[in-house]
């Protein structure tokens, strides 16, 4: 179990129907369900997948999103997020060079995702990584960058310590999932914290073209998601 699973059973006993994660309209998770749901699904994983070869996520920002990321951070499985701004080329690249052994996709499941097994030939990864986070590409294709668990939960724990356990309340994410700063300073810092992260779908927060703002006033971003600390 990595510190951050051990946090999550900690929160889980201390409290558990306090608020972890809030998908807005689309469902929420007490520590007591999240921590729950997270070990049943890493059990799921580890019996699914070679702990040796990652596996890709294609999510939106949203519970799917959040719930394997923290369970193949605990099945020990290496995750490769695919950021909703890359192209085709640049997705196919990331997959190939990385060797990813699957694809999670958004479906309209209980989970709210579907997995899709590739065919591709395998990679050498450094020993111990967690994560495999691909550059934008913006001056040549994108190169990826293996973490391992522990380098990610010492930043993140870092973020938590400067800024004071007693300040964690509400994050909500704007970056969408696939950012390493989000998904270390942000997600894996709030989780730590004990906070409650809000992820909502990015067209839900202004963001649905990865390329260009949309109009505030034609998202349904309603105000009771996002409360001061």
């Amino acid at each position: 179990m990595t510190a951050l699973g051990e946090a999550l059973r900690a929160h889980a006993e201390r409290h558990p129907d306090g608020l972890a994660l809030d998908g807005g309209a689309h469902g929420t998770r007490t520590w007591r369900q999240l921590n729950a749901e997270i070990n049943a699904l890493s059990d799921e994983f580890a019996d699914q997948f070679n702990p040796d070869r990652p596996v890709a996520v294609a999510l939106d920002a949203g519970l799917a999103q959040c719930l394997t990321d923290l369970a193949l951070l605990e099945a020990g499985i290496p995750c490769l997020p695919l950021p909703r701004f890359f192209t085709p080329e640049q997705r196919s690249h990331a997959l190939a060079d990385a060797g990813a052994q699957a694809i999670l996709t958004p479906a309209d499941t209980q989970r709210g995702f579907a997995i899709d097994r590739l065919d591709l030939p395998a990679a050498t990864l450094p020993a111990g990584t967690a994560k495999i986070s691909y550059t934008s590409g913006s001056t040549g294709t994108p190169k990826g960058i293996c973490l391992s668990a522990e380098h990610m939960l010492a930043v993140a724990q870092a973020v938590v310590h400067h800024v004071g356990q007693d300040h964690a309340g509400r994050h909500l994410a704007l970056l969408p999932p696939g950012i390493l700063l989000e998904n270390v300073a942000g997600f894996y810092a709030e989780m730590l914290a004990g906070g409650c992260y809000v992820a909502l779908p990015q067209a839900e927060v202004g963001l649905g073209n990865p390329f260009a703002a949309e109009d505030w006033k034609s998202t349904r971003l309603n105000s009771s998601h996002v409360q001061p600390s």
